[in-house]
């Protein structure tokens, strides 16, 4: 680590707020491992914890971002009043580097500020991954009431040591406590954790992300599974798996994300399989659920097939797809099979204007396929063909499984109203013929 930034992080934090002010301590809040100072002058009253590095917390409970380490405490001061800053840029660094030159001599912020701010989200997201604690009834009643998931699902052994509870310390000293699924590595060892949790300030569910790198959420490795499901979250594996019970199978959500960390641990889990294993997309029933399709089954293929990679490029009003082998796939069956699904889905009044994007064309070294760029929900499916056709040429068995409405918890929460209606009409009429 930079010097420099070693330097910062060994601030006494005590002492670095007794500098501004904070001289009257709190014996009657204070404990071994928390020191309570409070600024006479500004009344704002802060909790200093007692370890390396030395992290603190805000106890008004309408300053409770207010937290972090030496650094944030910093930043968040620096305009004279305390503004918690959830995302620092750069000159905000700059700044807090220069308020703390007293302490740590000259530094140069340009040079440390991208490993500050990856130190510290490291640091805090570690001491998060330790205090995560085994699931308990609080997770048993977010699943139910706010996902309609039965809850014995946690005991199931693909997911019963993958769903935990993370704690959130809150300002006025209480602990609250999220569900949690964990992120681990191809040894199941934890790297990070999903928290799920619902708003009743937006009134919806919202996720929260902490990892010391980027991994996936993984069910267990159960006996020899041979099928691999693929989804955008945890709770959309877990809703599909109440609804179909699949046999012999893992799933793995990346987080509504795909980067090559990623990727590559989907082909180390595809290794670690059966022979001629399935991957089987359960991805949100959009255009954006179909692009991380496309993503993945294009990034899979270069790994095995370096020499003759596919570039895949996002321009403002198409993409395009470029294979560097003009004999891997049929062209000519390609188009015909995406324009089908495509002239099935278009409406022809409305959506014409597409039609000019879509191009298919063969040299004598490559294969380029373009397509438009759509956020409507029904114009995704055209996509399917080509997302086959690259696993095919890749020798990866592939299928889709999609739900019918976005994602598959929101299939769930329907299937079970149906049930519901369904019951209520059987004791209905029962009741009427007595």
């Amino acid at each position: 680590m930079n010097d420099a930034l070693q330097q910062i992080l060994r601030i006494d934090l005590v002492q670095y707020a007794h500098s501004l002010g904070y001289t009257e301590k709190i014996r009657a809040k204070s404990s071994v491992r928390w020191t309570v100072l409070k600024n006479p002058a500004t009344h704002d009253q802060i909790r200093i914890k007692a370890s390396d590095p030395m992290m603190y917390s805000n106890n008004d409970p309408g300053l409770d971002q207010d937290r972090g380490n030496v650094i944030n405490f910093c930043i968040n001061r620096l305009e004279g009043s305390i503004v918690p800053s959830f995302k620092p840029e750069k000159a905000q660094y700059a700044k807090a580097f220069k308020t703390l030159k007293s302490y740590i001599g000259q530094v140069t912020p340009e040079a440390v500020f991208h490993e500050v701010k990856d130190y510290s989200k490291k640091v805090l997201d570690k001491n998060k991954i330790k205090n995560l604690r085994p699931f308990t009834g609080i997770t048993s009643m977010y699943l139910l009431e706010k996902r309609n998931i039965d809850p014995n699902i946690l005991h199931n052994p693909l997911f019963k040591n993958m769903i935990m509870e993370a704690p959130v310390p809150m300002a006025n000293g209480k602990v609250i406590f999220n569900t949690a699924f964990a992120k681990t590595d191809i040894d199941e060892n934890i790297t990070g954790y999903v928290s799920h949790f619902y708003s009743s300030k937006e009134k919806k569910n919202l996720k929260r992300v902490f990892e010391l790198r980027p991994t996936l959420f993984k069910s267990s490795f159960v006996g020899k599974p041979n099928t691999l499901f693929l989804c955008e979250t945890a709770v959309d594996a877990i809703s599909h798996y109440e609804m179909h019970r699949p046999k012999d199978i893992m799933y793995a959500s990346f987080g509504g994300q795909v980067i090559q960390d990623e990727i590559n641990e989907i082909q180390l889990l595809l290794q670690k399989m059966e022979n001629n294993s399935t991957i089987v997309s359960i991805t949100d029933n959009d255009y954006s659920g179909t692009q991380y399709d496309l993503k993945i089954a294009v990034e899979l293929y270069n790994i095995k097939h370096p020499e003759n990679h596919i570039e895949y490029l996002q321009l403002s009003s198409s993409n395009k797809i470029v294979i560097h082998d003009e004999n891997a796939i049929d062209i000519d069956v390609l188009k015909k099979n995406m324009m089908a699904i495509f002239n099935e889905e278009m409406d022809q009044n409305i959506d014409k204007h597409l039609l000019p994007y879509f191009n298919f064309a063969k040299t004598k070294s490559m294969t380029v396929i373009e397509f438009p760029r759509s956020k409507e929900r029904k114009h995704h499916l055209f996509l399917q063909p080509l997302i086959s056709s690259v696993h095919k040429i890749n020798g990866q068995n592939f299928q889709f499984n999609k739900s019918n409405l976005k994602d598959w918890n929101d299939e769930l929460k329907l299937s079970k109203k149906k049930l519901c209606r369904s019951l209520k009409q059987i004791f209905h009429n029962n009741h009427n013929k007595e």
